[in-house]
């Protein structure tokens, strides 16, 4: 059976079977699109590089080819007979191969509808089947494109003009017979399909105008196999093609990596085509029996080149690499008897690792212009982007799932192939919730949160929420990019744990995408909020007194009426039992002035106050009335006093003011203070410099918060892999690492994140967001390590990460750092870890004296008075365990009422509770008043920024597969 090749491709061949891709043959194919000669079927027959046919199956018409990502192609078809649809998945070794095949495939299957039609016109009319009029062009496989000119004849055979496309199909044709030898047109001898390279990777093709070859160059000559070519353009033109240095390829081929061109080989034809006419309708008629002779030019190039990355928005990448030509060659996940996924495999896993942190990046992108415009409604460009991602993670598992089959955590592999192959969903991502609670989520802002103060509080903490979740999608895809551009380069002692890391890394990237797009969700959604409110009752900036109600009287209305002399600051440790306006009597006495006091009311007034209702009172106090004294000089203390307060409040708990706040201020420096003829003049210029500088700060901590980690720069024999970077860094470096993040963390932490419990109660957590971020990340550090330790297969390595663990946690307890150590503690002590009594009979004994060094200063004996001893005789720099000043917090709370009963109708308010969470908060500042001078050290730094992480359950089942019980 005469067949002419259309399109010859280098890919593997999938199968989609339980909406999972399955490789046919895990080895790289030649496909190619077969015509006959006779009666114009198409087929396609795939040939393994040892000669076996591994695929061969026509083309229907009802046949239908989609793009799922830059090297991948899905085609489609239904069987009349059986009624069973048939997924086809194509993965190219290179990205120009793509389009052509794409282009090639399609115009096949309207070639067969139009076929159809004009079939069933001509039986009507009479006309022969003008399927005899094909051309019979006999073209061979070769490493290049070859093409058949004769199928667009069928369009104007009998003279009947081309019929639109058509949805019928053709009854099921007989199984096509397996493919016949292929022949040379020129020496009319066999072709060995195992003499034909797979096309080189590394080559762009770009047009550019003929020129004489440089200085310091050879010229070869040589005669083509049975290329047929397109008829040549007009103008001759040069086809330029950049290879690799001092690599001897002849082939046009551009690197899926997207690498600009670098000076290598250059390639021309003595016929003139060129790089664009290859882009030509692959169904174009060429001059039959044209034979091509092509001379290849090439120029050593001593350079190497550096590479770095960059988004769609211009933003360079963390990822620098410096590579060269030689490298692109390198294959992926050696094992001794051979590879275990070729070199096609190579190509596709580094284009998969450049995808990956570009796209993630360009999400980000995304979510900061919806922060900056909130209004923005159009979801469409964020499910592109994720879907993207998902395209490129499943395509990831489809060239290297099959070699985790034998690692103990498999299972977690197809778990993620299952999730990437339903795709993402608009609810999944634009309901606002996340797989887990958080306080963000949409449905607990909208269930708890009310009143546009409220609103505004938690506006003001999603933002820095949304910019700390930006970092871990943007950590998390470098992780996964890395690891796969790591896994490409054959260096893995054991790649089934890199597989597996990578569907954990994965998981925790689209729970993280899913955790950015409940805080975006949601930040939209009060912005909205915030917006419809000020619209309906729009808030008068303008105002300085706070209304008088019943239960809320004005501060010289009350001090009028009070009938029993106000209340003095104990002294002897007694309850002070008072109002809000009396407290802030005794904050701005005429006659007493106690610094603790005004410390003690501005760390904790939040529990009884919001920032605009004190303002609103010192406002009052500021204004004194004609009726209380004709004494100027008492009436200028109690406004000196009321200036101070307000001085200390902007100096030192700046971050409670939001903008309706601040526009009061700024009403009150600028009408009240500048404009007194009490000399308040330079007190105001103070003040308004304060405010100025504040904002300032603000906006620059606001651009902080949403920059991305650092670039890193690393050579072409660095270690990419997080997992095998813990096992190359020192644990001292670790140590330090882990101590930087976690108190960047810590020091950020306010008071009024301590207040009323926030942080217990799941309504409120909005309020605490980072005693809620650093409860997170010890939480999360804790399953890391526990993961970490169980993903090894041998125990010998198991044993050799738990000590590391134990060297880690000696070097946090000199570093002062007992937060990480009690999360790394807790996280060896977990149930999965703590049950491998074999590992753990083979610790050192230096091990074992650490873990029972932190057993003894963790106890819980008598209130852990180890621990409390202990901290008490530390040195600066440290960071308290966070859960101790937590617990702390929660008796004091429980334990004292917030307000006192008495026979008025106004409760008083408990001031001595305040003063006791100020005595804790004063605990805690301590601590953060003096940084690690550690030196960050990169990428150890960025990676270990945010972790992968498995659930409990599959850790259990890791280590029962470890250790049966």
């Amino acid at each position: 059976m005469a067949e002419i090749s259309l399109m010859g491709v280098t890919a593997i061949i999938c199968q989609k079977d339980n909406s999972i891709w399955k490789n046919i043959d895990d080895s790289l194919c030649r496909l190619e699109i077969l015509k006959s000669e006779k009666d114009s079927k198409f087929r396609l027959v795939a040939i393994s590089t040892d000669n076996r046919c591994i695929f061969n199956k026509w083309v229907r018409t009802n046949s239908n080819i989609s793009k799922c990502s830059d090297l991948f192609l899905e085609i489609k078809q239904v069987s009349s007979q059986s009624s069973t649809t048939d997924f086809i998945g194509v993965n190219f070794a290179y990205k120009e191969e793509v389009e052509k095949f794409y282009n090639c495939f399609s115009k096949c299957i309207e070639t067969l509808q139009n076929q159809r039609e004009l079939y069933i016109q001509q039986q009507k009319l009479g006309i022969a089947n003008g399927a005899d009029q094909l051309s019979r062009h006999s073209i061979s496989i070769s490493s290049s494109i070859s093409f058949d000119g004769g199928l667009n004849l069928l369009a104007n055979s009998g003279g009947i003009p081309p019929p639109s496309i058509s949805t019928g199909t053709f009854s099921d044709l007989p199984l096509p017979p397996p493919p016949t030898n292929y022949y040379d047109n020129h020496t009319g001898l066999p072709i060995d399909l195992n003499s034909l390279p797979p096309p080189p990777p590394v080559v762009v093709i770009t047009p550019s105008s003929s020129s004489p070859p440089k200085a310091n160059t050879k010229v070869n000559t040589h005669h083509s196999v049975g290329f047929r070519l397109p008829p040549p353009a007009a103008t001759t033109t040069t086809a330029l093609t950049t290879a690799a240095a001092n690599l001897n390829l002849g082939s046009s081929q551009t690197p899926i990596n997207g690498s600009p061109p670098v000076e290598g080989s250059l390639t021309s034809s003595s016929s003139g085509s060129t790089a664009g006419n290859a882009l030509q309708d692959l169904f174009a008629p060429p001059k039959p029996g044209v034979s091509i002779t092509t001379t290849t030019i090439r120029v050593s190039a001593n350079n190497t080149e550096s590479t770095i990355m960059k988004t769609s928005s211009g933003r360079k990448s963390i990822r620098a690499r410096s590579s060269t030509a030689a490298d692109q060659q390198k294959k992926t996940i050696g094992k001794k008897d051979g590879l275990a996924i070729s070199l096609q495999n190579v190509e596709g896993l580094q284009n998969i690792a450049e995808n990956l942190e570009d796209e993630t990046l360009n999400l980000l992108d995304l979510v900061n212009e919806k922060v900056v415009n909130p209004s923005l409604t159009n979801n469409n460009v964020f499910m592109q982007s994720i879907q993207k991602l998902y395209e490129h993670l499943q395509i990831l598992f489809i060239l290297s799932a099959e070699s985790a089959k034998t690692h103990h955590g498999a299972k977690i592999v197809q778990q993620i192939t299952s999730l990437l192959a339903r795709g993402p969903s608009q609810n999944e991502y634009f309901s606002g919730i996340s797989p887990t609670y958080q306080w963000y989520n949409l449905d607990e802002v909208n269930s708890s949160v009310a009143g546009i103060h409220n609103l505004q509080y938690v506006k003001k903490n999603l933002i820095p929420t949304i910019a700390h979740l930006s970092t871990a999608v943007r950590v998390l895809g470098l992780q996964a990019s890395l690891e796969v551009d790591w896994m490409s380069r054959n260096k893995s002692s054991e790649p089934e744990k890199i597989v597996v890391q990578l569907a954990a890394l994965s998981r925790e990237l689209i729970n993280a995408m899913v955790r950015l797009m409940a805080a975006t969700t949601s930040y939209c959604s009060v912005c909205n909020s915030i917006n419809t409110l000020k619209a309906e009752s729009p808030s008068n900036i303008n105002r300085i007194r706070s209304p008088s109600t019943a239960d809320l009287v004005n501060i010289w209305d009350e001090l009028k009426q009070l009938k029993t002399p106000l209340p003095t600051i104990p002294k002897d440790g007694s309850i002070l039992k008072v109002t809000l306006n009396q407290l802030l009597l005794l904050l701005t006495s005429e006659t007493n002035y106690d610094s603790k006091f005004m410390k003690t009311f501005i760390t904790t007034y939040q529990s009884f106050a919001s920032p605009g209702l004190l303002f609103s009172k010192l406002i009052e106090r500021f204004n004194v009335p004609d009726w209380y004294s004709k004494d100027r000089q008492k009436i200028l203390t109690i406004q000196q006093r009321v200036i101070v307060v307000l001085k200390y409040w902007i100096e030192n708990q700046s971050s409670d003011f939001d903008q309706d706040v601040i526009d009061q201020i700024y009403y009150f420096i600028d009408h009240t203070l500048a404009t007194s003829s009490d000399g308040y003049g330079g007190l105001a210029k103070q003040l308004r410099e304060l405010l100025d500088l504040m904002i300032q700060d603000r906006e620059v901590k606001f651009e902080l918060l949403f920059q991305m980690p650092g670039r890193i720069s690393f050579q072409e024999d660095s270690i990419l892999s997080p997992i095998e970077l813990f096992s190359e860094w020192s644990p001292q470096f670790i140590a330090q690492q882990l101590t930087l993040i976690d108190f960047s963390i810590f020091k950020e932490i306010e008071p009024r994140e301590l207040l009323n419990q926030n942080f217990n109660k799941p309504k409120f957590k909005y309020r605490s967001p980072n005693v809620m971020r650093l409860i997170n990340r010890s939480t999360q550090f804790s399953f890391w390590v526990a993961m970490t330790i169980l993903m090894d297969g041998k125990k010998e390595k198991r044993l050799k990460n738990f000590e590391k663990f134990c060297d880690v946690a000696k070097h946090l307890y000199k570093m002062n750092n007992f937060n990480t150590l009690m999360s790394l503690i807790a996280g060896l002590n977990l149930t999965p870890v703590h049950r491998l009594k074999k590992t753990k009979k083979k610790l050192s004994s230096s091990a074992t004296s650490m873990l029972d060094d932190c057993e003894k200063l963790f106890s819980s004996k008598k209130s852990f008075k180890n621990y409390r001893d202990h901290l008490a005789s530390v040195t600066l720099p440290c960071i308290p365990y966070l859960g101790f000043n937590l617990t702390d917090l929660t008796f004091i709370e429980e334990g004292n009422p917030d307000n006192v009963s008495t026979d008025s109708s106004v409760p008083l308010i408990n001031f001595k509770k305040r003063e006791l969470i100020f005595q804790a908060w004063t605990d805690i500042n301590h601590f953060q008043q003096t940084p690690y001078q550690f030196q960050v050290q990169e990428p150890l730094n960025t990676f270990l920024l945010h972790f992968p992480v498995l659930e409990e359950k599959e850790l259990y089942d890791l280590s029962c597969a470890l250790e049966p019980k």
